[in-house]
C-alpha cells in the first residue's frame, strides 16, 4: 500500500479539535516557549535589495506558492524584475545555493536536489534554492538585474529583514483548530503573525467571521481577496477522472474538481510533498486504465514525476486571480 514513514498526512484534529488535540497541548506550550526564545534571540539582517515575503500561519495548505507566482506576474507586468527565493522543501541540499534559470530545461529532475516548489517557480522567473535565506539573498543582490526578491514561505524565518510581508489565508481552512503545532497547525500565535503582515490575501469566498477574527487581533490591516482559477478545465469535461495529490489539505483539490462538475470516479491522497515511488505511480496508472479514465493531479505533484510518467498523467493548470491588483502594486511600489 501507499506508505512512507518520513511524510505524514495532516491530522484531522488540526481542523476540528478532539481529545487528541487537547492531549497534545503541553507540547504546543513547549513549542510556544521555543518560538519566543528564538524570536527574542534572533537578529534579522538587512540586505541591499527589497524583500517581498509570502507566508502563512499554518503548516501548509494556504496557497503561498500560487500567491508568489501571481505577485511575480504582476511585477513583470509593471516591468519590475525579480528572483524567487525558496528553501525547496524536500531538498536534501543543506549548504549550497542553487540557481535555476527561468524556463531552464532540467532533463533529470531530482526531488532530493530541488524539492517541488522551485520547479513551479522557475517557469516564471529565476529561482534560488537555499536553506540559508540570508546568504542566498546576499548572492541575489549582487546581480544588478534584479530589483527585488520574492521570498516564498519565509514568514517564520528570522534570519533576514523583510521589506513587505504578505500573509496568505485560505478562507475555508482559516487558522485550523487555532492551536499551535503539534496540537494544531499554527506555526505561531495568531496575533503575532497578523501583526507582522503588511497585507493579507484571503483565498476563497468572503468570510466575515475570518475578517472579524483578523480585526480582533490586529489593527488597520489591508485585506485583499483572491480566487483559484484553472486554465485547462475544458480538457477534462465529459471524461472520467481519477484524481490524486500530495497536499496538506487534499480536499481542496478534490472539492475544486467537483465544484467544476468534473466526473471524478476515484480519488487518492498522499502526504504533503510526498516523494512518489514508481510503484505508487504504476498502481495509479493501472487503476485509471482499468476504469478507462484520465489520471489527473496538481502541477505541484506532476513536476516530481519523471518524463515518462509526465506524458501519461495530466495536471490541472491553476492560477490565482487577485481582486484588487492596483492596490497591491501601489503597496509594493512603496518599497521598490
Amino acid at each position: 500500500m501507499f506508505k512512507n514513514f518520513f511524510f505524514h498526512k495532516t491530522p484531522n484534529f488540526w481542523t476540528n479539535r478532539n481529545f487528541l488535540s487537547y492531549l497534545l497541548l503541553p507540547l504546543s506550550f513547549l513549542y510556544y516557549i521555543g518560538f519566543f526564545i528564538i524570536k527574542k534571540i534572533s537578529k534579522p539582517k538587512k540586505v541591499n535589495i527589497p524583500i517581498i515575503c509570502i507566508g502563512n500561519l499554518i503548516a501548509g495548505g494556504s496557497g503561498k506558492t500560487p500567491t508568489a507566482i501571481a505577485i511575480g506576474k504582476i511585477l513583470q507586468q509593471n516591468n519590475i524584475n525579480f528572483a524567487f527565493l525558496t528553501r525547496g522543501f524536500g531538498s536534501k541540499n543543506n549548504k549550497d545555493i542553487i540557481k535555476i534559470t527561468k524556463n531552464e530545461d532540467i532533463k533529470k529532475y531530482s526531488f532530493d536536489k530541488y524539492g517541488d516548489e522551485p520547479l513551479l517557480l522557475k517557469d516564471y522567473a529565476d529561482t534560488y534554492i537555499s536553506k540559508n535565506r540570508f546568504l542566498a539573498s546576499k548572492k541575489i543582490e549582487k546581480n544588478k538585474n534584479y530589483q527585488t526578491i520574492i521570498l516564498d514561505d519565509g514568514f517564520q524565518n528570522n534570519s533576514i529583514k523583510k521589506d513587505f510581508s504578505i500573509l496568505v489565508i485560505d478562507s475555508n481552512i482559516c487558522f485550523g483548530n487555532q492551536f499551535l503545532i503539534p496540537a494544531g497547525p499554527l506555526r505561531e500565535p495568531i496575533n503575532n503573525g497578523l501583526n507582522k503582515a503588511d497585507l493579507i490575501i484571503i483565498i476563497g469566498k468572503k468570510n466575515l467571521v475570518l475578517e472579524h477574527k483578523i480585526k480582533e487581533n490586529s489593527f488597520n490591516k489591508t485585506l485583499i481577496y483572491a480566487s483559484i482559477k484553472a486554465n485547462n478545465l475544458n480538457d477534462f469535461y465529459n471524461k472520467k477522472i481519477v484524481a490524486f495529490c500530495g497536499l496538506a489539505y487534499p480536499k481542496k483539490f478534490f472539492s475544486f474538481l467537483l465544484k467544476e462538475k468534473l466526473n471524478i470516479i476515484a480519488t487518492f491522497d498522499f502526504p504533503d510533498h510526498y516523494p512518489y515511488s514508481n510503484n505508487d505511480i504504476e498502481r495509479l496508472l493501472k487503476i485509471s486504465k482499468d476504469k478507462d479514465a484520465v489520471l489527473l493531479t496538481t502541477k505541484k505533484d506532476w513536476v516530481k514525476l519523471n518524463n515518462d510518467y509526465q506524458k501519461q498523467i495530466k495536471y490541472l493548470d491553476i492560477f490565482l486571480e487577485i481582486s484588487d491588483q492596483d492596490l497591491l502594486i501601489d503597496k509594493l511600489k512603496g518599497i521598490l
